[in-house]
């Protein structure tokens, strides 16, 4: 594939965005695969665009649709590069979770094919499986307990990092994160973040543990292609967690510890540079030489009000529903067309996090 040339009326046609970070800008033959059970196999709903400074952003149609796939390879030459097809959008508001939190947990999680899964090219069928399975209660009795349940980065066939959240904190929840005996889960995206690249540091000298947490999550790191200075700040920054606290030989290992370190404009960096982004101008804002923010800033707000009037006359919303109506919107929307209710109450929810994240933009402009 050969990127084209970018220009605004992309934005008219194409809902996703991901930049390339680690293929060379003004390379101009990219194959797009997706890992199969079986090998790879190359995708046709992805395009390429050179921007301005001659970086490589990948864009898609769909984004809800493409979501269980979890993420694309790009590849070029000896190079290769995780397309997440998670959008920040669906992460922001809970990446960054107090450190005092009581509910909601971050885990790093085995990922496998879905047993007599149907592959199609619209459904993707590996999903998040733990590494040890303990013997505790059920983490929800009801699925409607389960409140949030994303994806932050996937590869699939090796590891997921995900965040779930409940109505109420469970026991399981509890124990996982403060007395497993292999800790693969955490209160805090940076607590994940320290304790993967702990487990990772297993898989090497001197250890080379065979222990699937550990290569698996050598894998996972590998794949994420962590800048030296990354890895520097992971190590000399973050909070240590249970596996260094356990070679250090401390009798408490097994604990959460007590000072966690916040979240902080480094770990940000790499989970967003990591992500997809249903907003352009979030990219652009964060890497401005790609393009003149404000106009890709401008044609957006242009593109969410069309796209919203086009919600409100499918749904047959009244005239004076906002985009911030939510439960106005699902009731109105339930009512015109009931079979779709779960899509209404996510279109919804995604309308108003980017005109919010829209929002904050058009403020540091």
């Amino acid at each position: 594939m050969t990127p084209q040339p970018f220009n605004l009326d992309v934005l008219a046609t194409y809902k996703c965005f991901y930049l390339l970070n680690h293929i060379p800008a003004g390379t101009r033959d990219i194959d797009i695969v997706i890992t199969v059970p079986d090998g790879e196999d190359l995708v046709d709903f992805v395009d390429l665009f050179t921007m301005n400074d001659g970086r490589i952003l990948a864009a898609w149609q769909h984004p809800m649709q493409k979501l269980p796939l979890h993420n694309l390879i790009a590849l070029a030459g000896d190079r290769s590069e995780i397309i997440n097809l998670n959008n920040v959008e669906r992460v922001l508001p809970h990446f960054d979770r107090p450190v005092t939190a009581t509910n909601g947990a971050f885990l790093f999680t085995d990922s496998a094919p879905v047993p007599n899964g149907d592959w199609r090219c619209d459904r993707g069928m590996y999903g998040p499986v733990p590494f040890v399975i303990e013997q505790l209660p059920r983490v929800f009795n009801e699925v409607s307990e389960l409140i949030v349940f994303e994806h932050l980065l996937t590869v699939n066939g090796v590891g997921s990092m995900i965040y779930i959240e409940s109505r109420d904190e469970t026991p399981r929840g509890t124990y996982l994160i403060g007395n497993s005996v292999a800790p693969a889960t955490t209160r805090t995206f940076q607590e994940l973040v320290r304790l993967t690249w702990e487990w990772a540091q297993l898989a090497d000298a001197p250890f080379y543990a065979s222990d699937r947490t550990a290569v698996q999550a050598k894998a996972f790191l590998s794949a994420m292609k962590l800048t030296g200075f990354e890895t520097t700040h992971i190590r000399d920054t973050l909070t240590p967690m249970q596996i260094s606290r356990f070679l250090s030989g401390d009798t408490d290992a097994r604990k959460r510890p007590d000072s966690i370190t916040s979240m902080d404009s480094t770990i940000e960096k790499f989970l967003f540079d990591r992500m997809a982004a249903s907003t352009l101008s979030f990219i652009v804002q964060h890497n401005p030489t790609l393009w003149d923010v404000r106009a890709v800033w401008e044609r957006e707000v242009e593109e969410l009000h069309a796209g919203y009037a086009r919600f409100h006359a499918y749904y047959e919303l009244s005239s004076t529903t906002t985009i911030n109506d939510t439960e106005v919107v699902v009731t109105e929307g339930s009512a015109s067309k009931p079979t779709e209710v779960p899509y209404v109450q996510s279109q919804i929810k995604q309308f108003q996090i980017k005109n919010d994240l829209l929002t904050a933009i058009a403020d540091a402009l």
